[in-house]
């Protein structure tokens, strides 16, 4: 890709994924299912060229006012209305309504980009033109007025076009062979999901990763959620933080878990996992660093009844602590991973539970599901947070699916039934960057007290 200048779109991961942005003096066709946000990413062309590199735009829209797109763009963080004239231009154009009118609307449109010097433009959407013309017209229209003309003034381009639910075709199915790239954004329903494709058709001398990524629209515009490629910082520290669970320190080799590290608690409902998850982000809460607690099985003032239970002020650890029950219905897994990486950065917390994440392990395809916790992972890891993940799975019983693999630690839970009597037990399965051996332990779980009495596993010796 080197060697080609590219023009930045602004989208968040988008550019990321082609290599800095559309290759200079190209022209691109955006086609969608209606209201899946071809408007919005289009917007964004625009104004990021405007507000970012100083290279002015025109925006010629035939579908909305120049008061509806104002509106519209301003809920999403971009204030067009507040660019000068020398910068931008919106050409209205919802009243077009026979083929004289283009003849008109295209010499008013060149006009503008004379004046202003426009390194941008968008035409949304060119469904509206071609189907005021016949077959031979269009191709006229494209070839010549547009292509041709747009490319001598330097033009970048992005056209947008509808793609009716069902089709595969836009408009008369040649616009999408005189671009010189396709994005097709495209709108589907999943177990009850709401889901927003990107799909790469075709862009010239740019080579990509992938050729489907998931995106929302946020307050803030479209986000591109795209997989991590594993070349993030972090890892694990020499330094080790406590658990504040008595007993269950000796076991992890007498200080914690290292700083960095992702330690996955398992074990099915009532073994304590939520207790012990607690207690870690209490315990850095009590030494005064900051700490995040997700749930996907709990309402937030059920969590804060668990921390008074546990014996601290839930009024104290507030400013520190920050508890988000999320309803896992409401996110896709760019969804999920999008909110994920806002609490992070604006949160930067020493410690972070994930509690439950299992359950999203029902709603997404498996692989998805395991991608999303890779980069949950390695998102983690790369902003220095020490974290915890639960899930229900029962590793005690050969129940190994999930983020097993992803984690540094795992800690198992599991009951005991003997003699009339449950036992809460814990075992250290998996210890990442030390030479611990695996221990065997009861957990103890009363009215304000929580500990850990280890016992030696069987062939132990190193005592």
């Amino acid at each position: 890709m080197s060697g080609i200048e590219r023009v930045p779109t602004g989208i968040p991961g988008f550019d990321e994924v082609i290599g800095g942005g559309f290759p200079r003096n190209s022209v691109i066709l955006v086609a969608g299912h209606p209201g899946v946000g071809k408007t919005t990413f289009a917007a964004h062309f625009i104004y990021t060229g405007v507000t970012r590199y100083g290279e002015p735009g025109v925006y010629v829209s035939f579908s909305e006012s120049r008061e509806e797109f104002y509106r519209h763009t301003s809920m999403l963080g971009m204030r067009f209305d507040r660019l000068t004239e020398d910068k931008f231009r919106f050409i209205e154009a919802i009243n077009i309504a026979d083929k004289g009118s283009i003849a008109n609307l295209f010499s008013w449109l060149l006009n503008s980009i004379k004046e202003l010097g426009a390194k941008r433009l968008v035409i949304d959407s060119l469904t509206a033109v071609t189907l005021l013309l016949e077959m031979k017209d269009v191709r006229t229209f494209l070839h010549s007025a547009l292509m041709k003309v747009l490319k001598k003034q330097g033009i970048t381009a992005i056209f947008t076009a509808d793609l009716p639910f069902g089709s595969e075709t836009v408009g008369h199915g040649i616009e999408e062979f005189v671009a010189d790239g396709v994005i097709l954004l495209k709108l589907t329903s999943h177990r009850g999901f709401q889901r927003r494709t990107l799909i790469i058709e075709k862009l010239k001398g740019t080579p990509t990763r992938y050729r489907a990524y998931e995106f929302i629209i946020t307050d803030n515009g479209i986000r591109v959620y795209v997989p991590e490629d594993g070349e993030f910082g972090g890892g694990l520290w020499d330094e080790t933080l406590s658990t504040g669970v008595p007993g269950l320190d000796e076991m992890l080799g007498g200080k914690g878990v290292k700083k960095g590290s992702v330690t996955l608690i398992s074990g099915p409902s009532g073994t304590g996992k939520t207790i012990l998850s607690l207690l870690f982000v209490l315990e850095g809460i009590r030494e005064g660093k900051r700490g995040v607690f997700i749930t996907f099985n709990e309402p937030k003032r059920q969590i804060y009844y668990h921390i008074r239970k546990l014996g601290f002020d839930p009024e104290k650890v507030g400013g520190n602590l920050k508890v988000f029950s999320i309803n896992p219905y409401m996110y896709t897994p760019g969804a999920f991973y999008y909110k994920f990486r806002r609490i992070l950065e604006q949160y930067n917390p020493e410690r972070l539970v994930i509690d439950g994440i299992d359950v999203l392990e029902g709603l997404y395809d498996y692989r998805e599901y395991r991608e999303m916790c890779r980069n949950i992972v390695l998102l983690a890891k790369a902003s220095g947070t020490t974290s915890i993940v639960t899930t229900l799975h029962n590793i005690i019983e050969g129940d190994s699916k999930g983020v097993t693999h992803l984690v540094d630690n795992i800690i198992a839970l599991w009951l005991e039934l003997g003699d009339g009597i449950i036992r809460h037990r814990i075992a250290i399965i998996k210890q990442r960057g030390t030479s611990n051996p695996g221990r065997i332990g009861l957990l103890v779980i009363g009215d304000g007290v929580v500990c850990v009495k280890p016992e030696p596993v069987k062939g132990d010796t190193s005592d």
